[in-house]
């Protein structure tokens, strides 16, 4: 994770970088808090998984907080 960021922020340019994940992939959510994202919110039923919707978190993080 710490090479994306890295090419993201030095090699793109970019200022912000975003993640949508489920809520219940706690493994992904403790990752991305780990490395610095922070969560932004909810969206509601964005993402289908077998036909069925479920929320998701959404995080982000700026290329200054890293």
């Amino acid at each position: 994770v710490s090479k994306v960021l890295q090419y993201g922020f030095d090699e793109l340019g970019l200022t912000r970088l975003g993640a949508v994940v489920f809520i219940d992939n706690e493994a992904s959510n403790n990752l991305l808090t780990k490395v610095g994202f922070q969560k932004e919110g909810i969206l509601r039923d964005y993402m289908y998984q077998n036909g069925k919707a479920h929320d998701t978190y959404v995080y982000s993080i700026l290329k200054n907080s890293k």
